[in-house]
C-alpha cells in the first residue's frame, strides 16, 4: 500500500546561511502517530508549512495520497481539505462561538460567498457539534472562544481539524503553552482519535517525555537534518544529544 505521504529531499531557505531543512525524505503511513522531536530552530514548524504549502519549498517534493502537491489554486484547495491543521497559538476567533471556530474546519468546502456569511448547512452544524463531542466540548459549544481555557481552546483546534475530515492533521507544537497536565490532556485527546478513527497526526514535539509516552514512531529533527527514525522506546541519551546538539541531554528535554 502506497504511504499517505512521502517528502522527497525536501529544502527550504530563507536566505543564505538560513537553510531551515536540508533534502528531507520521510515517508508516513496510514494510521500512524508520528512525533517530530527536536530543539526551537531545529526546523520541524518549517516542515509542517512546506507539508501544507503555508511555507513553499525551495525544492523537492510533497507527495499527499500518491499526487504530489503543487501551488495552483485548485489541487492544492483540494489536498488542503484532508489536512487539518492545529496551532501551538490555537488560532480561533475569540470573539465568535466555539461552534463556529469549528465549522471554519469547512471553509475549504464552501463557496467564498457561503463562508462570509457565515452560512452552514444543518448537517455541517451536527458534524461541528459531533466533533465537539469528541474532544467533550459540546455543551460548551455557544460561549465565545475567550472564555474558555488554554487546554480548552486547544481542544476547539482539535475539533476544528476534525470538521474537515482530513486523513491526516498536522500539530505544530499543540501544547508548548499548556501546563504539563493540560499538555497530557490534550495529547491524549489526539492520541484516542488516531486510534479510534484511524486519523494519521504528525505532531511536533519538544519535549521528550511527550514523544515517548505518545510517538508511535518518533522522528529526530537538528538543524534541517533528520538524525533519527524509530520507536520511541529508542530514545537513548546518545541519540538525544545527537537531536539535542549539546551532548547528555538536559533533565527538562529527558
Amino acid at each position: 500500500m502506497a504511504h499517505l505521504l512521502e517528502l522527497r529531499r525536501l529544502r527550504k531557505s530563507y536566505g543564505p546561511g538560513t537553510e531551515a531543512l536540508c533534502g528531507v525524505d520521510l515517508a508516513v503511513d496510514r494510521g500512524e502517530f508520528l512525533v517530530i522531536l527536536g530543539p526551537s530552530g531545529a526546523g520541524k514548524s518549517t516542515l509542517m508549512r512546506c507539508i501544507n504549502r503555508l511555507v513553499v519549498p525551495s525544492a523537492g517534493d510533497v507527495v499527499f495520497q500518491g499526487q504530489p502537491l503543487e501551488d495552483d489554486g485548485h489541487s492544492l484547495r483540494a489536498a488542503r481539505r484532508h489536512i487539518g491543521m492545529i496551532f501551538q497559538s490555537f488560532n480561533l476567533v475569540k470573539r465568535l462561538s466555539v461552534l463556529t471556530n469549528v465549522l471554519a474546519g469547512r471553509i475549504g468546502y464552501k463557496s467564498t460567498l457561503s463562508v462570509l456569511c457565515y452560512y452552514f448547512t444543518r448537517e455541517e452544524r451536527g458534524l461541528a457539534m459531533d466533533c465537539l463531542a469528541r474532544v467533550d466540548l459540546a455543551h460548551k459549544a455557544h460561549q465565545r472562544a475567550d472564555r474558555l481555557s488554554g487546554g480548552e481552546q486547544q481542544r476547539v483546534g482539535i475539533a476544528r481539524a476534525l470538521a474537515q475530515e482530513p486523513q491526516l492533521i498536522l500539530a505544530d507544537e499543540p501544547v508548548a503553552s499548556l501546563d504539563p497536565k493540560i499538555a497530557r490532556n490534550v495529547l491524549g485527546y489526539l492520541k484516542r482519535i488516531n486510534r479510534e478513527e484511524g486519523i494519521t497526526v504528525l505532531c511536533n514535539l519538544h519535549q521528550v517525555d511527550y514523544a515517548r509516552e505518545f510517538g508511535d514512531r518518533v522522528v529526530g529533527l537538528s538543524r534541517g537534518h533528520i538524525v533519527f527514525d524509530g520507536r520511541a522506546c529508542d530514545l537513548t541519551s546518545s541519540v538525544l544529544a545527537e537531536i539535542y546538539h549539546g551532548g547528555p541531554a538536559t533533565a527538562e528535554e529527558v
